[in-house]
């Protein structure tokens, strides 16, 4: 919901974003001619990472870590539904005509997927710190209950096609984050007790001093379209994750205010975005949501069956073909 709000003012200038939908920026999801709020390739590639750690899970459900393979080919997959026509394939993902289409996926994911060759955090493939990293890793969160071992994770996902650590150190971090409060933790322990896991890696230092900045503006009376600023664009991983944070700890109880804030920036917006809606819906629930969103978000059906796949893999029916494991 939080991709499909920030969608239409994706790297619009702030200044253009109050001039088309008034001073307070844009407040409602924008639909569609068949009546659908369109989603992007935040949520697209968040769907090919739950599809990788599903099948990963179906075939090695006691392993520690995900085969990593498994989910690199789920990434080129995707990649697959932006730059070829559909035709029948087998696969839940794979086999849904409405995701071949491109959705303005990122320069860095395109070119690292078509080489073919799987980056890893100690041995990247590019210095890219694009925020194409950090936006897809929620579900690795929701999978490991661990968070150091789903921050692991989520950095390696990430670096699959993302070198930087301004992109793979922000992903473990949300990886971390989502694994904190679906096991308990409130927002604002999990966001600490990340931070605390991020300061044992190399170069953490600029996404660590970006990330206590945002946890501590949340904290004090800077206005919000000030401190948003102040933590840059959103462009690059750890300022996605900085004021996607921010948002979501400045509004705890409310996803539709969350998401509001987290969008109306001169930045990547579809990002912000998704990231906030993750933590928020995660937190508080999806009923903080209006009912409208839900209803006329683009694919609703077949992310709640994702979803409800990535929740218990073991009571999938029909698991091998579902997803074109045989």
């Amino acid at each position: 919901i939080g991709d499909a709000l920030g969608n239409p003012i994706e790297f619009d200038r702030i200044s253009s974003i109050k001039r088309l939908y008034g001073n307070n920026g844009i407040q409602d999801l924008l639909v569609n001619s068949k009546g659908f709020a369109e989603i992007t390739d935040d949520t697209q590639m968040t769907m090919f990472t739950a599809d990788g750690l599903i099948k990963s899970l179906i075939q090695n459900p006691d392993a520690e870590e995900p085969d990593y393979d498994i989910i690199y080919k789920s990434y080129q997959d995707w990649y697959r539904t932006q730059t070829e026509p559909y035709k029948e394939r087998k696969g839940l993902l794979n086999n849904t005509p409405d995701l071949y289409s491109p959705v303005g996926p990122g320069r860095t994911c395109l070119s690292s997927l078509k080489a073919g060759v799987k980056g890893s955090v100690s041995e990247p493939i590019n210095d890219s710190n694009g925020c194409g990293g950090v936006m897809r890793v929620a579900p690795v969160g929701l999978v490991y209950d661990n968070p150091k071992k789903a921050f692991k994770i989520g950095a390696e996902c990430a670096a699959m096609t993302h070198g930087g650590p301004e992109a793979y150190l922000p992903a473990g971090y949300f990886a971390s984050l989502i694994s904190g409060i679906s096991n308990g933790k409130t927002l604002e322990k999990a966001a600490i007790d990340s931070l605390n896991i991020l300061k044992e890696y190399d170069n953490h230092e600029k996404t660590y001093n970006l990330i206590s900045k945002a946890i501590n503006l949340a904290g004090d009376n800077t206005p919000s379209a000030k401190a948003i600023e102040s933590l840059g664009y959103g462009f690059s991983g750890d300022e996605a994750m900085a004021i996607s944070l921010y948002a979501a700890l400045k509004e705890p109880n409310d996803l539709k205010k969350a998401l509001i804030l987290a969008v109306n920036h001169s930045g990547d917006s579809d990002s912000t975005g998704s990231i906030t809606g993750q933590i928020i819906a995660l937190s508080k629930g999806i009923s903080t949501a209006p009912k409208e969103w839900v209803d006329s978000l683009e694919m609703k059906d077949l992310l709640k069956d994702l979803a409800k796949d990535l929740s218990d893999t073991k009571s999938i029916k029909n698991k091998e073909q579902k997803y074109s494991l045989n």
